[in-house]
């Protein structure tokens, strides 16, 4: 078949009374597609990863604000303003610490503990100091957790 012959094939397949699509205008409508399903895919991954991070830090603030509301109800427990660090460590010891406890002095700290909530499973722990004139507690509760994205980490501190 001479050349001649294939181009004037061509030219009737692209002419403008040629019914149907080209190859080329197919494969370009496909990659355009092919563009947006992956777009919209990505998008919607990145949500799902940002509404579980989002609901994982509420559920470790939820877990700080229990430990810190646990602390804090055990040091304004007492009627006696001056009270005695082993009245606390022995309430720190039976209300906080499902694991070890380390008391050194006036400050003290948990072992950590966990939590699970839904999928995810939180480490807790405490740490802090005490002292018993002025009646004060300064403490800070860390709430862990680890998931696809990485370590991450809450914390709650007195004032």
């Amino acid at each position: 078949m001479p050349i001649s012959n294939i181009s004037n094939f061509i030219r009737r397949l692209a002419g403008s009374n040629s019914r149907g699509q080209t190859l080329i205008e197919t494969v370009i409508a496909l990659a355009v597609v092919l563009i947006l399903v992956s777009a919209l895919l990505s998008l919607s991954v990145a949500s799902v990863r940002s509404a579980t991070l989002s609901r994982n830090k509420t559920a470790a603030s939820q877990l700080a604000y229990q430990q810190s509301d646990l602390l804090r109800n055990l040091r304004d427990g007492t009627t006696n303003f001056n009270w005695v660090w082993t009245s606390f460590t022995s309430a720190f010891s039976l209300a906080s610490c499902t694991s070890s406890c380390y008391v050194n002095g006036p400050t003290f700290a948990s072992g950590a503990t966990t939590s699970a909530v839904g999928s995810t499973t939180f480490t807790i722990w405490l740490q802090g100091t005490v002292s018993a004139s002025p009646a004060a507690m300064n403490y800070t509760v860390h709430v862990t957790w680890t998931d696809s994205m990485g370590l991450h980490e809450e914390k709650i501190s007195s004032i």
